[in-house]
């Protein structure tokens, strides 16, 4: 199960950081990137960006213990085209810190 931003800005849904994460066709890697997300002390709210992953992206969120977001891109556009969807989604929906983190990267 997948949470999904409305498209219509609204309060951010956990906290006020946002952890935007792009993806294309990376499902292994996305779960060590997710899982070392828990560590984190902080109020957050996990954005990832689907870009065009062929079959699309799916998530189960409540495998983890803090808010996961997917946009889904139409077609693959590169990532420069995802991040800049994910920081238009993450501005309309008032988070006022971004992370970024790649797939593979881990937050400790």
């Amino acid at each position: 199960m997948t949470a999904m931003l409305p498209d219509a800005p609204t309060a951010a849904p956990a906290g006020r950081i946002a952890v935007l994460i792009p993806v294309y066709n990376e499902r292994g890697r996305l779960r060590e990137t997710l899982e070392s997300l828990r560590a984190q002390s902080v109020a957050f709210t996990a954005v990832l960006v689907d870009d065009g992953s062929t079959p699309p992206l799916q998530v189960d969120a409540s495998a983890y213990d803090y808010p996961i977001v997917l946009h889904r891109m139409v077609r693959n556009s590169g990532i420069e085209v995802a991040l800049n969807a994910g920081l238009e989604l993450i501005e309309a929906h008032g988070f006022e810190l971004v992370a970024r983190l790649d797939v593979g990267d881990r937050c400790t």
